[in-house]
């Protein structure tokens, strides 16, 4: 049993949930332009968790250089402040970005951290969206000239392989 925390509450409530002793698997998401599309596409699709079955809503979103920047700035902030914390907790935690999650290596590696068998079956719930992150945006030009501003031009494509490195 468990729960999602989104570090966007209390500091309170961040804090107890860091200094708990229970086991914490800690979901990151590498690539920022992939997690504000998604974030803006639920605003306009209206739908956020898709499982098998459910009819996928489409739609597509502005891309905001401005509202990008301050969402990754407080991605970033967050990672900063909190990442630290937990890894210095007592409590045993792993580090595990949303691309090597979604892989069957990587569901393997959070079962075996939280001490469960894996079992035959399917993952319940769908990616909405494609991996070509600039297809969810109106204004694709836009964002590809943001990204090669900032030098992350590794954002245009999210798949679901793990990253470099990744075990």
């Amino acid at each position: 049993m468990g729960l999602k925390h989104h570090f966007s509450g209390p500091v309170e409530v961040t804090r107890k949930l860091v200094a708990d002793r229970g086991r914490k698997v800690v979901l990151t998401r590498s690539n920022l332009l992939a997690s504000y599309s998604s974030q803006k596409l639920v605003e306009v699709t209206g739908q956020g968790l898709a499982r098998r079955g459910d009819d996928l809503r489409a739609g597509v979103c502005r891309f905001d250089v401005v509202e990008f920047e301050a969402y990754r700035a407080r991605r970033e902030q967050v990672y900063q402040q909190w990442l630290p914390e937990i890894a210095k907790a007592e409590a045993p935690s792993m580090v595990i970005d949303y691309r090597a999650a979604r892989t069957e290596a990587g569901i393997v590696a959070i079962l075996d951290f939280l001490g469960v068998a894996a079992i035959p079956g399917s993952w319940p719930t769908l990616k909405r969206h494609g991996v070509q992150i600039l297809d969810r945006f109106e204004n694709p030009t836009d964002a590809r000239a943001h990204l090669q501003l900032i030098g992350r031009e590794d954002w245009i494509i999210e798949d679901d392989l793990p990253p470099p490195g990744a075990d």
